[in-house]
């Protein structure tokens, strides 16, 4: 039991890891609109994670 508590606690840092990486590469560009203006569902999307 142990084990899977220690993978799992390591799962949940390193999802918490990519999407702080995400929002702090990719917040801005989409935050401006200036990729997607047409296509709001991605913004939604990466807020869900």
């Amino acid at each position: 039991m142990r084990a899977l508590e220690t993978i799992g606690f390591s799962l949940v840092v390193i999802a918490f890891a990519i999407g702080t990486l995400v929002v702090l590469m990719g917040g801005p560009n989409y935050h401006g609109g200036t990729r997607h203006p047409d296509r709001p569902h991605h913004r939604r999307h990466l807020l869900h994670h």
